[in-house]
């Protein structure tokens, strides 16, 4: 019966032994080291938590590991209409991310005008807690007068809030000077946060040539300028109007229509005037908010 009491020693000092299990590994360096492929049937969970569908293990700022989410705003919420409204932060909602595009400027028969300025935060929030936004309209067109500028479009979180301003209109002086709308910036009444921001384009002055078809036959060509494209976007800015006209009888001989403003913040197409013949500059387009969370 002597086996018994070497059984109880042998048992005693394995851990002792075995301290690291190795597979595949003859001096295993680790609690678990395998050399191989693992296939588990069940979970894995990293210090009790199996974590949750869509999630991945990584580690965290305190260098443990854990379950988390590859992206920390899987859902948006985006506004459209001019005006000021509030958001209440969702339950378990504690960051969120905020795109905004002010208002685009409107054109005149100088130039298309600005497209709105861009601009990108992030906000610590507190669930339930209201999100004050504003977003700006679009700037109206003008002919011989001095188009209106857009609106800024802003959010407003505690005492922080970011902007993203209106493109300006088309400036008008007389028939031959003047200038087009200018691109919108951005900016926040903290320096210090987390923010950048994206001026919109400018608008594109009217393009005029002069053309003689025969002796006694002359033609302008012409096409109003293009209004500038939002910050951060392409092809947003209002396309301007391209004609002919025949200069001894002041008539227009062909006329092809541009392109309004597009959202967000695209500054409104430019205006010509020949002869009588007139269009007047195209509004711009509404800014915009969207809010990751």
């Amino acid at each position: 019966m002597k086996f018994i009491p070497v059984l109880f020693i042998f048992l005693l000092t394995v851990p002792a032994f075995s301290q690291n299990v190795g597979i595949g590994v003859t001096n295993p360096q680790e609690k678990l080291d395998v050399n191989g492929n693992i296939n588990i049937s069940g979970t894995i969970k990293a210090n009790g938590v199996g974590g949750t569908a869509g999630q991945v293990l990584m580690k965290n700022s305190s260098n443990i590991l854990t379950w988390g989410d590859m992206c920390d705003f899987k859902n948006y919420m985006q506004f459209i209409i001019p005006g000021t409204q509030v958001w209440p932060v969702p339950s378990g909602v504690t960051k969120i991310m905020v795109e905004l595009w002010g208002g685009g400027g409107g054109g005149n028969v100088h130039g298309g005008g600005g497209g709105g300025g861009y601009a990108r935060a992030l906000y610590d929030v507190t669930p339930g807690q209201n999100i004050s936004y504003t977003i700006g309209d679009g700037g109206a067109g003008a002919l011989n007068a001095n188009a209106s500028s857009g609106g800024s479009t802003s959010i407003t979180y505690g005492p922080v809030t970011v902007s993203a301003y209106g493109g300006s209109g088309a400036f008008y002086s007389n028939a031959n000077y003047g200038s087009v709308g200018l691109g919108g910036g951005g900016g926040s009444n903290f320096g210090s946060y987390t923010y950048f921001t994206i001026s919109g384009q400018s608008g594109s002055p009217i393009e005029v040539r002069y053309h003689q078809y025969n002796a006694t036959t002359f033609y302008q060509t012409g096409r109003s300028g293009k209004g500038g494209d939002a910050g951060n976007t392409i092809n947003t800015g209002g396309i301007g109007t391209y004609y002919v006209g025949n200069s001894g009888t002041s008539s227009i001989v062909e006329n092809h229509g541009g392109g309004m403003a597009m959202q967000p913040g695209g500054g409104g197409p430019g205006s010509y005037n020949f002869g009588g013949n007139t269009t007047a500059g195209g509004a711009g387009a509404w800014g915009r908010v969207i809010i990751w969370y």
